[in-house]
């Protein structure tokens, strides 16, 4: 029979003796992990994990050790598609997102940082999650928000009836390019008879009610120049 080389320890935290092989042995020993984060976080841990440093001779060796890996050998593709399932399936619940927005609040970041992000972020379709005219409905309209300020409707004083509601963003026929001179500030009256007038948009009977004064059999026509009186 063997002669158990180990010692008998104590947990710090609930004073349960347990045996723990030579190697095992520290200053302070925990009988389970819950344990050691409880006494971690408690009033009587004054020592373990309290402003602990490397060295500079600590952290020379280590820079040493990463710079001479082969990071393709140990990251092989296989390993980087299992990191990014592993990454994708991670369920973000309440509590976690909770805990990371505390963790960056008050954070500022240096013109400096500011400058690199700039530098280093990659637009359009440079970016991999670019999709150009295929993007979304929402992104469309952010996109043109960033680009065209909104000061004033266009049709404000045409006599086209009175403006009414918020500034909006009014694509000219509905295809979202990315161009500037295919959209128009118009407020929400405006842009709603708009898109009534070409057909953009299906109203609802009670909608159609509103507009009934701008009816196309009038003589004048709503067009993206302006008011255009017809000739007939």
């Amino acid at each position: 029979m063997t002669k158990k080389s180990g010692k008998i320890v104590k947990c710090v935290w609930c004073g349960k003796s347990l045996y723990k092989i030579p190697s095992r042995v520290r200053k302070f020993n925990f009988c389970t992990p819950e344990h050691y984060r409880t006494f971690l976080a408690s009033p009587k841990n004054k020592t373990l994990s309290k402003g602990w440093k490397h060295s500079e001779d600590a952290k020379q060796k280590i820079k040493l050790a990463n710079l001479s890996r082969n990071y393709d050998e140990i990251f092989t593709k296989e390993t980087r598609k299992k990191l990014a399932e592993s990454a994708g399936n991670k369920i973000w619940t309440k509590e976690a997102r909770d805990n990371a927005r505390k963790s960056h609040l008050g954070k500022k970041l240096s013109l400096e940082q500011i400058r690199k992000i700039k530098d280093h972020a990659k637009y359009d379709w440079r970016n991999k999650s670019w999709r150009g005219r295929y993007s979304s409905y929402v992104a469309k309209h952010v996109w043109a928000a960033k680009h065209i300020r909104k000061t004033r409707c266009e049709y404000k004083d045409s006599g086209f009836g009175p403006c009414n509601g918020k500034l909006q963003l009014a694509n000219i026929d509905h295809k979202y390019y990315k161009r500037i001179k295919d959209w128009k500030v118009l407020c929400k009256f405006h842009h709603d008879l708009y898109d009534y007038r070409h057909g953009l948009r299906k109203l609802t009977s009670k909608t159609k009610r509103m507009y009934v004064r701008f009816d196309p059999l009038q003589l004048r026509d709503f067009t993206v120049d302006g008011i255009i009186v017809s000739s007939t």
